[in-house]
Order: C-alpha cells, then structure tokens, then sequence
C-alpha cells in the first residue's frame, strides 16, 4: 500500500488561517481570456485546491483550500492597445469589489513588483521575453509561474549578482 506523504512532508506549509496569494500577471495575448484569464477568475472564486485534481495532486487539496487568490494587477506593453486595462475591466465584471490595477510599460514587470510586491508574478509574454521578468522576478524575492513550465524558457540559469 503507497502511502501519501503529507503536505508538510513535501515543503507545502500554510503559516496562517487563510491565507491569500496576491498575483501580479504580465502579458495579455490571445490566450489570455479563454484559458489563463478563465483560470484565474476561477482561483479568484475557489482558490487553488480543486485545481489540483487536474493535475494528479488532488492528495494536496486540503493542504491548500483555504488558500485564497487576489490578482492586484495587469501589465502589458503598450498603453495604446488598451489590454491590459480590457483585462482589468473584463476581471471587474465578476469581481467589482476587487481593484486590479491596469500598467503598461516596457519594462512593466519591474513597476508590477515595485509598486504591488506581489507573491507570484505570472508571466503570460510572448516566449522571447519570459526570461528577465522571471529573473527580476526571482531577485525581488517573488515566485514565478510561466505558461511554459516545460520550456528551456523557464530553466534560466543563475548569474552571480556581480556578472
């Protein structure tokens, strides 16, 4: 008989009473309001647990249903396009008592984790650009979630503060 290991065991602590998770996203393209935008106006709704059945973790869902999800911010490159505040506005129709914060720049990442100090930063860029904003990402103390976990994109190796 297998046994589970508990969420402890495997590094998943939750320190208090339910917790929340505030998400900055950068990028808006075309997959955004279909699948990742989809998804985390769900976390918005649910939190993380029952997502976890899709991916064979549904073992861990206890360890993680009282974690909520508060998306602070939206940050796309150009202010002309307007994305980035469609997607807040698009996010204030399920969930008007939430203020999302529409940014734009070319450099968005580093205002998002300045300003918001986000817990994870997920990086939703074209894949030529995932690589500094999860570097500057991974300096400001932030976790990151790319749309291509699988990617060499995501496996960044890390240069000494000096280089």
């Amino acid at each position: 008989i297998a046994t589970v290991p508990s969420p402890a065991a495997i590094g998943i602590s939750m320190p208090t009473p339910n917790p929340r998770l505030k998400v900055a996203i950068i990028g808006g393209g075309m997959f955004f309001d279909d699948i990742i935008g989809q998804s985390f106006k769900d976390f918005m709704r649910g939190g993380i647990g029952g997502a976890l059945t899709s991916i064979g973790m549904s073992h861990l869902a206890s360890a993680v249903a009282d974690v909520g999800i508060d998306v602070c911010a939206v940050g796309t490159r150009s202010e002309k396009s307007g994305t980035a505040g469609r997607i807040a506005g698009w996010f204030a129709e399920d969930f008007p008592d939430r203020t999302i914060d529409a940014c734009y720049g070319e450099s968005v990442w580093k205002d998002l984790l300045a300003k918001h100090k986000p817990d994870v930063l997920f990086v939703a860029t074209p894949d030529h650009v995932h690589s500094q904003p999860i570097l500057d990402a991974l300096d400001a103390g932030v976790d990151r979630k790319s749309t291509r976990l699988n990617s060499s994109h995501t496996d960044i190796p890390r240069m000494p503060s000096s280089a």
